[in-house]
């Protein structure tokens, strides 16, 4: 019965893929065109075919779909890397395709990473990328479980690792809704994961519910992160420098730019009253930073439409840094700085003297705040940050950061800290405490593949 339920369950799956894809592929168009980025929809490599020889040493196969994921993964794969390991590694968007390449250029350049579209999950797709580059293990992260990816590793006789797995209660739901829709296709897909390494005990207890058998709690990869040196001495310097206190309002997204320039446009009015003025501490900067690239003009044109003075990071950026007389006299005289380029917020998170993390404005989830606390930012979160919840609810437990409910409650706490040097040093403090007590979720990682691997060794040695 299970046999054939499975069957019917990639059948189902299939279809639904023939059915879905052009719809997907007209949304990744519309995306491509508003952010002008090429997705390389119709691509050789979203379909499994390369063009480029295999030197025949197998890598590990690491996926990370977006910016998030691919930065979550930077301790595990400079991991892999020490450890002497070839690393093929796949994403989805081309945020996270430039971000590799950020990343891990040198690494590139010298033949040790490679990075290349994921295919669609169409099994004859995954299958060819499995063919070409024969991956030893296959590496997930935290939510990538796709049917036909996990199958064709299967098939190869390649193991399958999902590591720092979050699967909220909202998750578990909608993949409860897909394995009925799909004939018992979920619980089969999750059932075939080699090893799971959860983050939480929820998380664990969720996939245990959706047949993962082999479930292990390691903690949290973002934990990990080590902040390039060289960003996070270059934001410090700068902070120092500069004579205004920075609130960064980092990683907004859809719905919350409106609604922080809207409380900045206020407090402007109202620091320009000169009774609510304090001669001993100069009017913030604010330093506004959308998530993703394709939504930096529309952060332009609210700012305009607000009347509020701004200025661009990507036009001021280099003569900031050469300190330029007009520059810093720019930075002096605007409301906002508008962060309008990629890959920079450790130097901003070094910089500020507060951090407002968002994607927890609107029912987004949350973004990475783990990140703006490391880098020695006080930091404060909105009420949506389901994809961190565990994260979250442990940091305000050890006073490491402030959770709000709306963006004038943030900007209230950051002008709060801006005026009390004692408070936001106890905030910083705290932070460190909280993040030395978490790390080490790739050490635990490394250790279970090894494990796996091992035990995989035996059973193939072993008589039959």
């Amino acid at each position: 019965m299970r046999l054939k339920q499975t069957f019917w369950g990639y059948k189902i799956y299939t279809i639904m893929w023939w059915c879905l894809a052009p719809l997907l592929w007209l949304g990744m168009a519309w995306r491509a065109r508003r952010g002008q980025r090429d997705w390389h929809i119709l691509s050789a490599q979203r379909f499994g075919r390369y063009n480029q020889p295999w030197d025949g040493q197998a890598p590990v196969w690491l996926h990370a779909v977006s910016l998030g994921e691919v930065r979550a993964a930077a301790p595990l794969i400079r991991a892999l890397i020490d450890q002497g390991e070839r690393v093929l590694l796949t994403h989805m968007t081309p945020t996270g395709g430039d971000e590799l390449c950020r990343m891990w250029q040198a690494e590139m350049n010298a033949g040790l990473v490679l990075q290349r579209w994921v295919p669609y999950d169409f099994l004859g797709a995954m299958q060819g990328l499995v063919q070409h580059y024969r991956p030893r293990l296959t590496i997930l992260i935290e939510r990538e479980v796709w049917p036909n990816l996990i199958r064709a590793s299967r098939l190869a006789g390649i193991p399958v690792v999902l590591v720092s797995a979050r699967f909220s209660e909202k998750s578990f739901k909608q993949a409860q809704m897909l394995d009925r829709f799909s004939a018992g296709l979920m619980r089969q897909t999750y059932a075939t994961i080699d090893l799971v390494m959860a983050q939480t005990e929820d998380d664990a207890n969720r996939l245990l519910a959706m047949s993962a058998p082999h479930v292990q709690v390691t903690g949290n990869l973002k934990f990990d992160v080590q902040l390039p040196a060289l960003a996070i001495q270059e934001g410090i310097d700068w902070r120092e420098k500069f004579k205004r206190p920075l609130i960064v309002i980092a990683s907004t997204r859809e719905g919350e730019d409106a609604q922080f320039i809207a409380t900045i446009q206020s407090y402007a009015f109202k620091q320009a009253n000169p009774i609510n003025q304090d001669p001993h501490t100069p009017l913030p900067l604010y330093v506004i930073i959308p998530r993703h690239p394709q939504r930096f003009e529309t952060a332009a044109q609210q700012l305009e439409a607000a009347k509020l003075r701004y200025g661009r990071w990507s036009v001021l950026k280099e003569s900031i840094q050469t300190s330029s007389e007009v520059a810093l006299s720019t930075l002096e005289s605007i409301d906002v700085l508008l962060g309008d380029t990629m890959g920079e917020m450790p130097f901003f998170y070094a910089a500020a003297h507060v951090a407002i993390v968002c994607g927890s404005f609107e029912p987004h989830g949350g973004q990475n705040f783990i990140e703006a606390c490391a880098a020695g930012a006080p930091t404060v979160v909105g009420p949506f940050t389901e994809n961190f919840a565990q994260a979250a609810d442990s940091a305000q437990a050890a006073g490491a950061i402030v959770q709000v409910n709306n963006p004038y409650e943030a900007i209230e706490w950051a002008h709060k800290w801006v005026s009390d040097e004692a408070d936001r040093q106890r905030y910083c403090a705290a932070a460190q405490t909280w993040l030395q007590n978490h790390i080490g979720a790739t050490q635990a990682m490394m250790k279970a593949m090894v494990e796996l691997e091992t035990q995989r060794a035996l059973q193939l040695a072993a008589p039959h």
